[in-house]
């Protein structure tokens, strides 16, 4: 919140409590002392909120109705996890889908398809061109993966350094394919 929309807001509070009367430098203390971290939405609905539980307010009182009300907003919402491998990138993109989630903005979280009967061998040739997946690519992911860090099972994806599956299998993986088929 901004020095201006503090003033605006506190005026606002005056008409919901009106026993609460300010001075001319209210609208900087309370502005240094906490609002300039809040947003305006959700300043009003913590005074909202509090204006039919009390009947006086004060800064603690405020600061902690928009604390609360954050907390709901996120535990109502899944935060996404981010679709990167940079530590940074991904720092940045939690923190920012964490804030996007506690403001109250619609966060697009992937829906995951109902599991189904579970596939015994390779999918299907029409399933891997679909996806672009090469004949050697189904051979590599029919058998266990060779390289230690990976050990992926037959039939499932490779994955990297930290746990994220891989859309090709480790060449590891497609010698020990290619080997073995003859």
């Amino acid at each position: 919140m901004t020095p201006t929309e503090t003033v605006t807001f506190l005026r606002y509070l005056s008409s919901l409590f009106p026993t609460f009367t300010w001075q001319p430098d209210t609208p900087a203390a309370w502005h240094n002392a906490g609002l300039h971290k809040v947003t305006p939405r959700d300043a009003k609905a913590a005074s909202l909120a509090l204006a039919t539980r009390a009947a006086f307010v004060s800064l603690d009182k405020l600061l902690a109705e928009v604390t609360r009300i954050r907390d709901e907003r996120l535990a109502a919402h899944q935060v996404p996890a981010p679709n990167t491998d940079d530590p940074s990138e991904y720092r940045q993109q939690l923190l920012s889908s964490i804030a996007a989630a506690a403001d109250g903005l619609h966060i697009d979280t992937p829906r995951a398809l109902p599991a189904g009967q579970r596939r015994i061998g390779p999918p299907p040739i029409a399933w891997q061109q679909a996806r672009g997946i090469s004949p050697s690519e189904s051979q590599a992911r029919a058998i266990e993966c060779p390289w230690p860090p990976c050990q992926a099972q037959p039939n499932s994806s490779c994955v990297n350094g930290i746990g994220r599956p891989l859309a090709r299998s480790h060449e590891a993986r497609h010698h020990l394919a290619a080997q073995l088929a003859g």
